[in-house]
């Protein structure tokens, strides 16, 4: 199944949001939480999702690679 390019933008997001950093060191975590809900983390993770998707149907398998305990 080839995905479009909203598709794959909709299951980064969703990756994203459900990524959890620990809270402790807030120090470290809290800036790390902030910079990933900003837009621009959107871009690469997209490109490379849809680069795979154009050899390979298995896209959602490789999220898990990207962002890891989501």
């Amino acid at each position: 199944m080839m995905y479009s390019v909203k598709e794959i933008s909709v299951l980064v997001n969703e990756a994203i949001q459900k990524r959890k950093f620990p809270t402790e060191p807030a120090e470290l975590y809290e800036p790390l939480e902030y910079i990933m809900q900003l837009e621009g983390k959107r871009f690469r993770p997209c490109l490379l999702l849809l680069a795979k998707n154009l050899f390979s149907n298995e896209i959602c398998r490789i999220l898990s690679y990207v962002y890891p305990y989501s």
